[in-house]
């Protein structure tokens, strides 16, 4: 009789600031009833001893990063039959996929292994590719690829024995028009607090500002993530330039992986001149989330960002830094305007007085007020204790 097993899917790297924030911490503390097998692309091939013991086995191939389609393809097809092959001796009980291009490969495994799939959704993806123009509805070969890959969501959605989704925003969309209500859980990106605790800064933060030529008495905006299409950067300098003037000390701190892009785009930009661009690894987050007083969280608000659940929004607050973000991103509407440990700004009419009140009185808050409201929402703990019960009501 073949040993049962569980097996986990992912496009995105568990090497990569994504993974490292939003995959391992929870592999580590969910309880598997079964072998798990993690199946992931990665940049950084990378061994991470934590994820490898009795209960979990981790297995990655190299991403091959391409400009071209078929290269992309080849990676695909390397990495379907990759799993194939290490799962061709066990019975596959679960398919626990994140994201859509996961799921597919779900969907096809299910076919001939009669087991229950788990759709960890992260967002639309279909639709971030349309925002993004990787799929354009105006070109005819687009088009047919779209609808496929419509119909496959659709079929998607239908089997997956259960569902997880960032928002509320995006399941009661899934309620609608799919039809379906049963087994949908929303567990948005959420943080080990324990970690991201502004108390193991305490008395660090002086140096670091030094470290960063900023005066120990100044103000840091801060914006922590990628470079992307979604990212409102221009937004962000409009912004800061515009507060700069009334607050003297205020300074902007770029955190990303990705410096020489940032500074691409802003070298034409006279505005710029003070703003301080390092790269960071994710384990270095926390540092300077430790000496900033408002995070920016600004993304374009598409169709496809009412599934999203930013990861530098839980970073921040669970450090005690208030967060500006803006309409239409999520569920932040609903929460910001509950709890008040961030403000939503109008990012049309960024110079008015409306939004200076508002981020005037963010920088009145009391971290452990900000921690401690923020943590109801986004604790990992709280995480997972959902995905257990996801895992339960399979067995």
């Amino acid at each position: 009789m073949k040993k049962k097993i569980s097996i986990y899917i992912s496009f995105d790297g568990l090497n990569d600031p994504l993974g490292k924030s939003q995959i391992k911490p929870y592999l580590k503390k969910i309880k598997f009833k079964y072998l798990l097998k993690i199946f992931s692309l990665e940049k950084n091939l990378y061994l991470d001893r934590q994820l490898n013991n009795k209960k979990i086995k981790s297995h990655s191939i190299k991403f091959i990063n391409s400009k071209f389609n078929i290269k992309k393809l080849i990676n695909y097809f390397n990495f379907f039959f990759f799993i194939v092959f290490k799962c061709l001796f066990y019975k596959i009980e679960t398919i626990h996929c994140r994201g859509f291009p996961a799921a597919v490969f779900a969907l096809i495994i299910n076919f001939f292994s009669d087991s229950k799939i788990i759709y960890d959704m992260r967002g639309f993806w279909i639709d971030e590719k349309i925002d993004n123009n990787v799929l354009v509805k105006k070109n005819f070969i687009d088009l047919i690829i779209i609808k496929i890959l419509k119909l496959l969501e659709v079929k998607i959605i239908r089997n997956a024995k259960s569902i997880i989704v960032l928002t509320y925003n995006s399941k009661n969309y899934i309620r609608r028009k799919f039809k379906r209500s049963k087994n949908i859980f929303v567990i948005p990106c959420s943080v080990d607090y324990s970690k991201f605790n502004y108390s193991n800064y305490k008395f660090k933060t002086k140096k670091i500002k030094k470290n960063l030529n900023f005066k120990k008495n100044s103000k840091i905006l801060i914006y922590i993530g990628s470079y992307g299409k979604y990212y409102m950067i221009n937004e962000m300098i409009i912004l800061y330039s515009y507060l700069k003037k009334k607050f003297k000390s205020l300074n902007f701190l770029i955190v990303s992986n990705q410096k020489e892009k940032f500074i691409n785009h802003l070298a034409s930009n006279k505005n710029c001149n003070d703003i301080k661009i390092i790269n960071a690894d994710w384990s270095q987050i926390p540092k300077y989330l430790s000496i900033s007083d408002i995070s920016l969280c600004l993304i374009k608000p598409t169709f496809a960002k009412i599934a999203s659940s930013p990861t530098k929004l839980s970073e921040s607050l669970a450090m005690g830094v208030p967060v500006i973000a803006n309409s239409k991103v999520g569920d932040l509407n609903k929460i910001l305007n509950k709890e008040k440990f961030g403000c939503l700004i109008n990012i049309n009419n960024i110079n008015n007085l409306n939004n200076l009140k508002k981020i005037n009185s963010l920088l009145k808050l009391n971290k452990a007020n900000v921690r401690k409201k923020s943590k109801n929402y986004y604790d990992i703990n709280n995480a997972i204790l959902k995905y257990n019960k996801v895992y339960e009501i399979l067995n």
